[in-house]
């Protein structure tokens, strides 16, 4: 079992709710992990049709892997986590404060949450191919932060971003 099915079989455990409690067991075992039951199953599935489907199919998957790859799966493991934990969040109610004795208004962030009540967070491929879109022509760090503080005014995930990343810059300098 993997451990995010383990820390859903230990929520599902806890829950009074019969219903929601039968919706998470339906949710958990839909969930296929299981890397070579999957890869037997495709094989089967390829297997079932026509030897020259299978051939060609074949030839096509190998030649496709010579010319197309994927950013994001060459990434480290570390960086797609990163990605990976940024909340979907949404502007609130903007709020008048006081800092320094001048009035301020700021607009605290809220989290999305799903049916649960647990919280959501923006999928990773988005947060990935935005973040490349926006900045991959950044040459310093500075400039990476200056483009993400004025993208932060406007965007809940970029002010994430922008926190978590200056948060990991300042421990390491």
């Amino acid at each position: 079992m993997s451990i995010g099915q383990l820390a859903m079989k230990e929520i599902y455990e806890k829950f009074d709710n019969e219903s929601l409690r039968d919706d998470i067991a339906n949710y958990i075992s839909s969930i296929s992990t299981d890397y070579t039951k999957v890869r037997e199953e495709e094989s089967n599935e390829d297997a079932q049709g026509d030897e020259k489907s299978v051939a060609n199919a074949s030839i096509g998957e190998h030649t496709r892997a010579s010319y197309e790859f994927s950013r994001f799966e060459k990434t480290s493991s570390r960086v797609r986590f990163f990605f990976a934990t940024i909340p979907d969040t949404v502007y609130g109610k903007p709020v008048e404060t006081t800092v320094n004795g001048k009035k301020v208004i700021r607009k605290p962030q809220q989290l999305a949450a799903n049916e649960f009540g647990l919280p959501q967070f923006v999928p990773v491929n988005v947060v990935f191919n935005e973040f490349l879109n926006y900045f991959h022509d950044i040459d310093t760090i500075n400039e990476l932060f200056d483009n993400l503080q004025l993208l932060a005014k406007g965007d809940p995930m970029y002010e994430t971003l922008y926190l978590a990343l200056n948060k990991i810059h300042k421990t390491m300098y």
